[in-house]
């Protein structure tokens, strides 16, 4: 079965997120495999995930270490599909689940990104915070991951500009795409969808 990654949000447990995204339901569904890994209190007050620390930004140390190691035993006792190990989070899980698939691309298939930032948007708590309230061009993606977005253009907590970038630094890695636009509304809701491919 396929395997998805779902880290949390600020302030939530792994049960809010399971419940507000549905994804349980989902899985069932679908017959896939979801696992949440947990923030303990004692490593965030808040819950959140420490993407803009640096030893919680590359292969092999802190947070990122943690997740693939999450997923290891998963795929050693369970009957999951190593080669379709995806991972998404929303703002602070997704800016760490864009760190974690570009660090351990021989594990992650893809990415999921929700109102989150790019690789390398902040070191501190401090530029953090400046980087959700202005946005961040982040650094360099080192990986070509595919990679889907969703950012709200009237995002108050994380600035829609860090979406655009997290796009930017995805699709950048990959030579020759087309781009197609595409907008839309549902249930009295704009929204569009831009996709590049190869």
């Amino acid at each position: 079965m396929p395997l998805v990654i779902m880290p949390h949000g600020c302030t939530q447990t792994l049960d809010d997120f399971a419940t507000g995204t549905g994804m349980n339901r989902l899985a069932d569904e679908c017959g896939l495999m979801v696992a949440y890994p947990a923030q303990r209190v004692s490593a965030n007050r808040n819950r959140c995930w420490n993407w803009f620390q640096p030893a919680d930004q590359a292969r092999d140390g802190g947070e990122p270490a943690l997740i693939a190691g999450i997923v290891r035993q998963i795929l050693r006792d369970h009957p999951a599909d190593a080669r379709r190990v995806y991972i998404a989070g929303l703002s602070a899980a997704g800016a760490a689940a864009a760190i974690v698939a570009n660090a351990y691309p021989d594990i992650f298939a893809a990415a999921g990104v929700h109102s989150g930032l790019p690789i390398g948007a902040a070191h501190d708590p401090v530029s953090a915070f400046l980087a959700m309230c202005a946005g961040s061009l982040g650094s360099h993606q080192s990986v070509a991951m595919p990679t889907i977005i969703f950012h709200g253009d009237a995002d108050l907590t994380v600035n829609p500009r860090n979406g655009r970038a997290v796009a930017a630094r995805a699709f950048g890695s990959f030579p020759q795409l087309t781009e197609t636009v595409r907008n839309s509304s549902k249930g009295g809701h704009k929204f569009g969808k831009t996709a590049h491919r190869a």
